[in-house]
Formats: structure tokens, sequence, C-alpha cells
């Protein structure tokens, strides 16, 4: 199976198709409780998500409106196939669009290096987010820095 289409949209739109990869990800593999995991964000943020050919969800992410990326989740057997980077620097265009010139994230500790590749730069302590250690993230917006 292919991946197809990038989709962008409110939770209105989309929250249908992130919702399954989300549940997946981050409440039955990470193991993080039902109750942390949705919350008021979602009906103000904007989210994306990509399909395959087939439109079953595969990864998704939502950018908040006061530039913080979240909830970035890519289902464990379509890891490793640029869903993710193809995600960021999508959100990353959706924020410039916005006028954002910053951005922020919670990254968990085992994917910042996957971040960083991508031009974040950690500040601040570790701490710990829904049970699991967690380091903010950030990156400039602007000219040339996409």
């Amino acid at each position: 199976m292919t991946v197809g289409r990038l989709l962008r949209g409110s939770w209105l739109e989309l929250g249908h198709l992130a919702a399954p990869v989300r549940r997946r990800v981050f409440i039955e593999e990470q193991g993080i409780p039902v109750e942390l995991e949705w919350d008021a964000l979602d009906d103000a943020s904007r989210h994306l998500v990509i399909v395959t050919a087939s439109d079953d969800p595969v990864g998704t992410v939502r950018l908040t409106p006061n530039a913080h990326i979240g909830r970035m989740a890519v289902l464990p057997a379509w890891r490793r196939r640029g869903i993710g980077t193809r995600l960021l620097h999508t959100a990353l265009e959706e924020a410039a669009a916005a006028g954002m010139n910053t951005v922020a994230l919670a990254a968990q500790l085992p994917v910042i290096a996957f971040y960083e590749k991508l031009h974040f730069e950690p500040y601040g302590g570790i701490f710990q987010d829904v049970g699991l250690p967690h380091r903010m993230m950030r990156r400039a917006l602007g000219e040339g820095s996409l």
C-alpha cells in the first residue's frame, strides 16, 4: 500500500481520520490515559493527516494557534518512510503562512534526534508530560528557513 494524499483542515473536518491514528499510537502503544489525549486545543488547531491511496489514515499532526506543533503520530507499520518529515514540513509551511515566527514542540526523548535533523533546537530541561519524559524544542521560521 502506498501513501496517497496529505489532507489539511479543522478537527471537525479531519478528526475522524486523525483520532484513530492518535488512539493507536498514544493510547494503545504508549499507554497514555484516554482522558489526557483529547483536549480543547483540537477544536482550535489546524490538523494534517496523511492517508493511503485507499484513504486509510497513517499519520497526523496538529498546529495550535499559539504556534505549538503537537500530537504528531505515525502508525508503526508506516514509520521510517518519510511520513513524519512530510507532516512536519507541511506544519512548518502552515505556521509560516499564518505569520508565525517561531514554532515550538514538546518532544519525547527518543525522537529528539528526528526533530534536530529538521533544525529544531532543544531548550530547557527534561520534564514529564503524560508520564513520559519530554524536552521542549523550537525552530525559527522565516526567509530561507523552510
